[in-house]
């Protein structure tokens, strides 16, 4: 039965994860490197102050690289039963949880807020949320269990997957928009640039930028090609550092158009 649980993390997720761990009649231990976020969540009842000697569930609930970089040095200053992030990239976290010394399990929970730019406490947000799972060479039976409760608790939906499947799924339905979108958005910059002229830059014609789609295929191809034999970070790293690269050469270009 799950007693104590240590939270690393107390922003919007974390913060709000504590709150409602400490509804069910959980105790909740947590830290966080922004001393005014502790002092917040203590306002809720996390305890910050104090650490105890061993938690049922250690749950990280940090940014990507931060969650990368706790997993990549020692971390057993704490004993706890279960190791379990938060991210919403597995692959290269739980490729650093397979090593852990203490079970470790990926996890995703498909919730937050569409307007996080005041903090106020949304505990609820958990509340039949799909919980996505992803298991590690480390992940042991006990470690199922506890994490088949901790969900449970929260009154989320337990989903199990595997990590490269989920990272597929998310560019897809949740980093593809992301792109589209910026694509747009650049779009509509362009045309400010064109009809107003910065420089030797723009037509000064009222010219309206579009974006094609196009590019979605081939960028799918290529991602899919490279993360056969690289995590997500290195493959989207090698597209974008691409993309960026290929533009400026396209964009030096056009100053030679006439003579082209």
């Amino acid at each position: 039965m799950i007693k104590n649980v240590k939270i690393i993390g107390l922003g919007l997720m974390g913060a709000n994860l504590g709150i409602n761990l400490i509804n069910k009649g959980i105790n909740v231990y947590g830290q966080d490197i922004n001393h005014d976020v502790e002092k917040r969540a203590e306002k809720y009842g996390i305890n910050v102050g104090s650490n105890i000697q061993n938690y049922d569930i250690t749950i990280l609930s940090m940014p990507i690289n931060n969650i990368i970089t706790f997993l990549s040095r020692e971390h057993q200053d704490d004993k706890s039963d279960l190791i379990i992030d938060i991210g919403g990239t597995k692959e290269s976290i739980c490729n650093l949880m397979d090593n852990s010394k203490i079970p470790a399990i990926g996890g995703h929970p498909m919730c937050g807020l569409a307007d996080n730019t005041n903090w106020e406490p949304h505990p609820e947000m958990y509340k039949d949320a799909t919980f996505l799972l992803c298991e590690t060479n480390s992940t042991n039976d006990k470690a199922r269990e506890i994490a088949a409760e901790f969900i449970s608790i929260l009154d989320c939906k337990e989903v199990w997957i595997d990590r490269k499947k989920h990272d597929e799924i998310l560019s897809i339905t949740s980093h593809l928009p992301h792109l589209i979108s910026s694509a747009l958005v650049i779009s509509g910059f362009a045309t400010l640039v064109q009809i107003n002229r910065v420089g030797p830059i723009g037509s000064g014609l009222l010219s309206l930028q579009g974006t094609s789609f196009a590019f979605v295929g081939p960028l799918i191809f290529c991602y899919q090609t490279l993360i056969s034999d690289q995590t997500s970070e290195e493959a989207l790293g090698v597209i974008f550092g691409s993309t960026a690269f290929c533009s400026l050469i396209i964009f030096l270009l056009s100053f030679f158009l006439k003579h082209l």
